[in-house]
């Protein structure tokens, strides 16, 4: 019988995948991490692990500000991309966030734009936690950035429509217990695809108590990439800087 591939294990290694996100704004992370720079605040020197790094935007940049950046994703296709940008301290790595990479190694970790929660069950997603807070050295610095559930539920829209060239994604949205699903659906070159992904929705009082549960604490919690104050009924990012025990 042929093993079934995770959704995500397909889904992020497709080149439709970059090509439905591809209007991502730059501009946008780039803000967010000299904010993050500035505010938490990051040594420049230090050893930074960027967590499921994709095509590496975040790790690029952090090292064009001076850190040290290793950053690891399962995408064999991302990761071929970015051996290109590779020198003495910018390295990338395929590897599966549920396992453990290095331990007590680096100043801090970035986890962003919910790149977390992919798996069927909350143990493989605190394995994942539990391997991120372990790459730390003590009083390392974890910097997690996720989808406020409650916002999601709030303000899910059902259908939308992005169009990338020759190609209509047609996208459509449902909640399922604590999961979001969204199915993707288009044609190209004469064969029709369909794409999955789905989301585990964690609120804020989960996602605090599974990282305390890891070893690290909450030190500031923002609702949004101006880090502004988090605000369960409004906020549309739950963005956390925590620091390992």
């Amino acid at each position: 019988m042929e093993k079934q591939v995770d959704w995500f294990a397909s889904w992020f290694d497709s080149p439709y995948y970059h090509r439905l996100y591809k209007h991502r704004d730059e501009e946008e992370a780039e803000k967010l991490l000299s904010s993050l720079i500035r505010t938490v605040p990051m040594k420049k020197g230090s050893k930074v692990l960027d967590v499921a790094c994709g095509k590496g935007r975040h790790a690029v940049f952090l090292h064009k500000n001076g850190f040290d950046v290793t950053g690891f994703d399962l995408s064999e296709a991302s990761i071929r991309h970015n051996k290109s940008f590779e020198n003495d301290s910018l390295h990338f790595y395929v590897h599966d966030m549920r396992n453990q990479f290095r331990t007590n190694y680096f100043d801090y970790a970035v986890n962003l734009f919910s790149s977390f929660g992919y798996f069927e069950s909350d143990h493989e997603n605190r394995r994942a936690m539990q391997a991120i807070v372990d790459a730390l050295k003590h009083g390392g610095i974890l910097i997690f950035d996720y989808a406020n559930s409650a916002f999601v539920r709030k303000q899910l829209v059902e259908e939308a429509v992005e169009k990338d060239d020759s190609i209509t994604f047609k996208i459509n949205k449902r909640i399922e217990g604590d999961h979001v699903i969204k199915a993707i659906q288009f044609r190209d070159a004469g064969q029709d695809y369909r794409y999955e992904e789905r989301l585990r929705l964690y609120s804020l009082e989960a996602l605090t108590s599974m990282i305390a549960s890891c070893g690290a604490t909450i030190k500031q919690c923002y609702g949004d990439y101006g880090l502004h104050p988090f605000q369960e009924a409004a906020s549309e990012r739950i963005l956390l800087v925590a620091q390992k025990n």
